[in-house]
């Protein structure tokens, strides 16, 4: 699936700056960056099942991520908390996607 462009025309007749392959966490930050930057960007991939009892859900999609403000190096502490301190951004910013949840 692809998304980018403008209009109602079909996928096959945007053009896009640039495809982005893998709809996962690394593959949606860089479309997301890319497309704040102005670029038309095209987001390939599957998306994730709606049944969660049918094949791979676990670690691999959002319900099984597990986000921590510890770590034993620094500098990989620092950085989580920093990601985490943006999550009401990203929330925001899709619209009242809830992408965290503090247990």
């Amino acid at each position: 699936k692809s998304g980018g462009g403008g209009g109602g025309a079909s996928s096959s007749s945007k053009n896009f700056d640039v495809a982005v392959v893998g709809r996962g966490l690394c593959g949606a930050a860089a479309a997301r960056h890319l497309a704040k930057a102005g670029g038309r960007v095209a987001l390939v991939g599957p998306l994730e099942q709606a049944a969660r009892s049918k094949g791979v859900f676990g670690a691999h999609h959002d319900e099984g991520r597990i986000t921590r403000k510890t770590d034993p190096d620094d500098v990989w502490a620092l950085l989580a908390v920093r990601s985490i301190d943006r999550y009401d951004e990203i929330k925001r910013e899709s619209g009242g996607v809830q992408f965290y949840e503090e247990v």
